[in-house]
């Protein structure tokens, strides 16, 4: 995580939220991931990828 929290200039870059989310999830910090998902289902202009996003969002409930 701490490799992921020193990379700047990507707060709107998708699947930068996304890696965060997965360490996140897999250090059982769910309540952060959940936060970090919704940062990055603001920004997806994909269909796809909010869906995909909104799963994640509806496991980790």
């Amino acid at each position: 995580m701490a490799v992921l929290d020193d990379i700047e200039n990507l707060e709107g870059y998708v699947p930068f939220h996304l890696a965060q989310a997965e360490v996140l999830e897999r250090l059982r910090r769910d309540a952060d991931a959940r936060h970090v998902l919704g940062l990055a289902l603001e920004h997806t202009q994909n269909a796809a990828e909010a869906q995909f996003i909104r799963n994640k969002l509806g496991y980790l409930h």
